[in-house]
């Protein structure tokens, strides 16, 4: 069950902060980290800036809230930095 899990709700920063009320709603045990992925202008890939994660995420589930659909560049970007750290990423996005 969802709600027996501690899942952190992790919103790629900026566009992703709207989904966070919604969602801890839903999840109101949930804690909320923060990842910000800017795009490399030369490669025109997502670089991560800033990544603020909360307590031990090693082999946790948890949420990228990501309202962005277009090509999901961040979202991937934003999922492989947690499973290379050894958490799972579901994506949440309207």
């Amino acid at each position: 069950l969802v709600s027996d899990k501690k899942l952190p709700l992790v919103p790629i920063l900026r566009a992703g902060l709207g989904m966070v009320d919604g969602v801890s709603q839903l999840l109101p045990t949930a804690r909320v980290g923060h990842i910000g992925l800017a795009r490399d202008e030369s490669s025109l890939e997502p670089m991560r800036y800033y990544a603020k994660l909360p307590g031990e995420e090693k082999d946790r589930d948890y949420f990228i809230l990501d309202p962005m659909l277009a090509t999901g560049g961040g979202a991937t970007a934003a999922g492989a930095s947690r499973k290379g750290a050894g958490g799972r990423a579901t994506r949440v996005s309207p």
